[in-house]
């Protein structure tokens, strides 16, 4: 054989060899699952406690004040670019009339939702206690959808819900 023919077999020789062997050292994902990596990911720095602790509490005061128009006006621009306020307000007030005020609420936990570009999308849980008047019942929960990007974050809604929802 000749000088190069050998070195053409070296290299493929080299070439499989590294392959396999890249291939069995690959680090395993421990979770695989979706569910359980989306309950691994962490907040941006910028989303501190009390910026969480805020959303909360902005949101229940202008809910209990019965102030929908203010709390459209939380949401960020991406949202209200979408979201007509005379539809938002009158379907606040639907729910509203159901549930009366919210006495209540603790941060429960967020999850990571997408990422889409360089924007990152989270929802913040909390746990919350309505009234004793309430139709729905006492318990429920509230998502707070937070967009990411850069060093600035917005709203890109809320949804406010029963216990099982």
């Amino acid at each position: 054989m000749k000088s190069t023919q050998w070195i053409i077999i070296v290299l493929l020789i080299a070439n499989l060899t590294a392959t396999l062997w890249f291939g069995i050292n690959k680090p395993v994902m421990m979770n695989s699952d979706p569910l359980e990596q989306n309950a691994q990911h962490l907040l941006p720095k910028l989303i501190t406690s009390e910026i969480i602790n805020n959303l909360y509490d902005n949101l229940a005061v202008l809910v209990n004040s019965k102030d929908y128009k203010s709390l459209y006006n939380m949401l960020g621009p991406t949202a209200r670019a979408q979201l007509n306020s005379v539809e938002f307000v009158k379907q606040m007030n639907k729910f509203f009339s159901f549930v009366n005020i919210v006495e209540s609420g603790a941060y429960s936990h967020s999850e990571f939702l997408e990422s889409k570009g360089s924007t990152r999308i989270y929802a913040l849980h909390y746990l919350l206690r309505y009234s004793e008047e309430s139709q729905i019942g006492e318990k429920g929960k509230l998502k707070i959808i937070i967009a990411v990007e850069d060093e600035k974050y917005q709203i890109y809604g809320f949804r406010f819900s029963d216990a099982s929802g």
